[in-house]
């Protein structure tokens, strides 16, 4: 199977992943469901090895978060502040998950 052949595949198989256009956030089990679809999408795209006596999602989460690196130095956007921006929200979501808000 060409890598073009796998992509194409992935997007139909990504249909079935797609939240409907409700009102209000996102539960934590969604965003958990969406980054497993990054993570798989991470495995057809790069052949890492999903098994966790192999690659796992461990290695798939080091190689996602390098290429946001690449995409933000394309972008001349500064990685640092974006993950430092991205801390802060997933603070916020889990004191808001605890009923302990802000």
């Amino acid at each position: 199977m060409t890598y073009t052949d796998r992509l194409l595949s992935l997007q139909g198989s990504l249909a079935h992943h797609a939240l409907p256009k409700a009102p209000g956030a996102r539960t934590t089990e969604q965003m958990v469901d969406e980054a497993r679809t990054l993570m798989d999408t991470m495995h057809v795209m790069t052949g890492v090895d999903p098994d966790p006596r192999e690659d796992g999602p461990s290695v798939v989460m080091t190689d996602m978060l390098i290429h946001m690196m690449h995409l933000a130095d394309a972008e001349e956007l500064n990685f640092d502040d974006i993950l430092d921006q991205a801390s802060k929200n997933h603070i916020a979501e889990k004191l808001d998950i605890y009923g302990l808000g802000l």
